[in-house]
């Protein structure tokens, strides 16, 4: 006899007889209820998640909502597995967007996704995401000391990255390719191999940058090219300056670039431990880090937040800048087509370490609060900010406010020399006739991000960054 789970009542094992589904454990009627109890938890969880920021209270009214339609928790959240997944999604996007991570914010996306019960294996991407937010604030995972036996630190040194490389040797007829591991701490960068070893210290990187090259690579007696990944290090000596392919040149890029900008003093270093500390502190230097326009508004989302997380404690390092000279945040305006919002938050996040430094301010259409008439938002920042990227797609073009009104007021702007205009090409289209076509784009030789000549979309976001970066500098330079 087969019991059901829900009603309890036995059924015969005849199963031409038997209205028991055994996968589910349930009658016949008793299944048809929980699917439509399952619905109406969806649909719950989808009107609780659009409003606000999603709390404990959100989630024990959902619990009372199972419990009171006799579902199980676990399988009603398990049915709502995609839809967690696009709020976690969403909430991380407007963490980027909103200035630099935080251990609070860190905290509530964390807590958020243990309340939704989403495992870490269902969400990589968004944690690798968080990864590089921390890494870019200084931030970095320390790779345990069972990994480093034969390799000798100082006493106060600490591995940040050690993953395995080939350093690809240049010399004046061809290439040695040098088998060995790469070493990241907080005092120097090493090669190791077993011909030798190079340490590069952090003041002596001029550059760093994801690379793609081709080599040729022998399978029996043929030679055939392969493409690989890797970094290519620039130094202001020859020794150790090239390609050194590695397995994940972002992560690598990440750490060594904020090392290099903590060690010539570019950069703010977060350390955080799980002492007690009074949140109000931490509150404080947040706003002190945002601008007068966006700290009104900030307040009270982070008066919300702060209810759900533990306190943290943050230091932050001076830094000397008694020669240099005061520079001001240049602000970013993003046109784009609505279509293309997710290209969009994988710029952001690239261009996020320029916004952490403080030296631009991001802005689009997506920041207008609610009440605010947004035709007087949109043309306000069009009219005020230094820098405007036109995320060209087919959309974008076919759209009358993006293309008819936001370019051409832009390219009003560009022409009297008080801002500058730069296309970034998405999708692929016929941009060229267009009235910006005259516009040196991005990113290199006007590739579309979304084609297949790049990598992955990461390396060609990169290579807008690298471009938007360069022209920030020049700005800032002219001050």
């Amino acid at each position: 006899m087969a019991v059901c789970r829900r009603c309890g009542i036995e059924f015969s094992n005849f199963s031409w007889l038997n209205p028991f589904s055994a996968q589910k454990g349930r009658c016949k009627n008793c299944e048809k209820a929980t699917q439509q109890a399952l619905i109406g938890f969806r649909e719950t969880f989808l009107h609780l998640s659009s409003v606000g920021i999603f709390t404990p209270q959100k989630m024990q009214h959902l619990k009372e909502k199972a419990a009171y339609d006799h579902i199980e928790l676990d399988e009603a959240l398990e049915f709502i597995r995609k839809d967690a997944l696009s709020l976690l999604d969403r909430v991380l996007n407007a963490i980027i967007a909103q200035g630099p991570l935080t251990d609070q914010l860190e905290s509530y996306f964390r807590q958020l996704q243990l309340m939704l019960s989403v495992l870490d294996t269902e969400a990589p991407y968004l944690l690798r995401q968080i990864m590089f937010l921390n890494v870019y604030r200084g931030k970095f995972p320390v790779v345990s000391q069972e990994w480093m036996q034969d390799i000798r630190l100082a006493p106060d040194e600490t591995c940040y990255l050690l993953t395995s490389a080939q350093y690809h040797k240049v010399n004046k007829t061809s290439t040695k390719l040098i088998p060995g591991r790469l070493v990241a701490t907080n005092k120097k960068l090493r090669f190791l191999s077993e011909t030798g070893g190079i340490e590069i210290f952090w003041n002596s990187v001029m550059s760093i940058k994801k690379q793609t090259k081709t080599i040729k690579k022998k399978y029996g007696s043929s030679e055939l090219p392969v493409l690989v990944s890797g970094i290519y290090l620039e130094l202001n000596k020859r020794t150790g300056s090239g390609f050194y392919s590695v397995s994940d040149p972002e992560m690598a890029v990440a750490i060594i670039d904020t090392l290099v900008r903590i060690a010539k003093g570019q950069i703010l270093r977060v350390d955080t431990d799980n002492g007690s500390s009074n949140p109000r502190q931490l509150q404080q230097h947040v706003n002190s880090l945002e601008s007068e326009s966006e700290r009104g508004s900030k307040q009270s989302e982070e008066a919300g937040k702060v209810l759900l997380r533990e306190p943290v404690k943050t230091h932050v390092a001076e830094l000397d800048t008694s020669n240099t000279k005061p520079q001001r945040t240049i602000e970013v305006f993003y046109s784009y087509a609505h279509e293309d919002e997710k290209l969009r938050n994988k710029l952001e996040m690239q261009l996020s370490l320029l916004r952490q430094q403080g030296h631009i301010t991001n802005w689009h259409d997506r920041k207008i609060n609610p009440g605010k008439e947004w035709a007087n938002e949109i043309n306000e920042h069009l009219n005020t900010a230094e820098i405007i990227l036109l995320l060209v797609s087919p959309d974008f073009l076919a759209s009358d406010y993006c293309y008819g009104i936001e370019m051409k007021r832009a390219l009003e702007r560009h022409e009297a020399g008080n801002a500058k205009v730069i296309p970034i090409i998405l999708r692929k289209v016929h941009w060229q006739g267009a009235l910006f076509g005259k516009l040196q784009a991005l990113p290199t030789d006007a590739k579309p991000v979304t084609s297949r000549g790049w990598y992955n979309q990461d390396e060609a976001f990169f290579n807008v960054a690298e471009g938007i970066r360069k022209i920030v500098e020049e700005i800032r330079n002219q001050i």
